[in-house]
């Protein structure tokens, strides 16, 4: 089992106590300058790969003056990155917790965002050039707030909202990239992707304590001129 899986059954007995201790107060987070404080239930960068996976795109990426949302901001890491390499940023995320993070890591850091608090699209009706996503794709039903950065529902209901979303914004010429773990059955999310008229490549991968992060580019079929699945393998931690 990949670390984020075994550290993602925060309900499980193993790890719950740990996990628990661990996210029951304030930590101190630093990538590049920044100094985050992660308060208690917003999902902890440093933990997944996932998160260092899309810095990696982020950081390879032209944004100097372009719109940009991260949707699903948690502590803000990318967000905050994103706005120190030119881009106007918004951060949204739906748990209150998060958005208080949100606030405060921008003060902190002295990095100017937008912060709002939305439930996926449901307060955000403008265009972006750029949308960044490192959602939930466990198939388990969150009962708490802590929980919505890892669960997506019992049938992955959180997806059936995001890419119908999704594709009209793709439609209207923003770039979207989404992260998810290769460890899972991603074969039901290609699927929904596909009825909902999106296409991906993937754009970059790495390998964090053996679990495999890939970044997905999400495309209209009309915008695409090459095959449907590119890699560019980046590998980092061990196996």
């Amino acid at each position: 089992m990949s670390l984020r899986g075994k550290l993602v059954r925060v309900l499980h007995p193993a790890l719950r106590g740990w996990y628990r201790w661990y996210g029951s107060r304030p930590r101190r987070y630093r990538y590049a300058d920044l100094d985050l404080v992660i308060l208690p239930g917003v999902f902890h960068p440093g933990l997944f790969g996932s998160t260092r996976a899309l810095l990696n795109v982020v950081e390879r990426t032209e944004l100097q003056g372009r719109t940009l949302l991260e949707l699903g901001a948690g502590s803000g890491l990318i967000a905050l990155r994103a706005a120190q390499l030119g881009a106007q940023v918004t951060a949204s995320d739906v748990d209150p917790q998060a958005i208080a993070c949100l606030h405060d890591n921008s003060i902190r850091n002295q990095v100017t965002m937008r912060v709002i608090r939305s439930d996926q699209f449901d307060s955000i009706p403008e265009h972006f050039d750029h949308i960044l996503i490192n959602p939930p794709y466990y198939a388990k039903q969150p009962k708490a707030a802590r929980e919505l950065a890892f669960f997506a529902g019992a049938h992955r209901e959180y997806f059936d909202r995001l890419f119908p979303a999704l594709a009209a914004r793709i439609r209207n010429g923003s770039t979207v990239h989404m992260v998810l773990s290769k460890d899972l059955d991603l074969e039901p999310l290609h699927r929904m992707m596909g009825a909902s008229g999106i296409r991906w490549k993937v754009v970059h991968e790495e390998r964090w304590f053996g679990e495999v992060q890939a970044v997905l580019q999400l495309q209209h079929p009309t915008a695409l001129s090459e095959p449907l699945v590119t890699q560019q393998v980046h590998a980092r931690g061990p196996d």
